[in-house]
């Protein structure tokens, strides 16, 4: 289902973290920066499920961010 828009409370933390995305990725608008920002988050998704079972615990805990987590059960996995 297609949305016209959705609605974003702006906090000071979601503008300073808007601010630093478009400086990072260099976009011009917010819009620009979310889009980019969901397709990143997608893909390391992805990315972490096709390579968990060949890092190293270590490794594992290196590539963790406080949004997606490698932990270790038996194996290496993406939470």
């Amino acid at each position: 289902m297609a949305r016209d828009r959705i609605a974003l409370r702006a906090t000071d933390d979601r503008e300073k973290l808007l601010d630093q995305a478009k400086g990072a990725l260099n976009c011009d608008s917010d819009a620009e920066v979310i889009d980019a920002a969901l397709r990143h988050a997608v893909q390391s998704v992805e990315n972490l499920e096709t390579v968990k079972r060949e890092v190293s615990p270590a490794l594992a805990e290196r590539l963790s961010t406080d949004e997606v987590r490698l932990t270790q059960y038996p194996q290496v996995r993406v939470d």
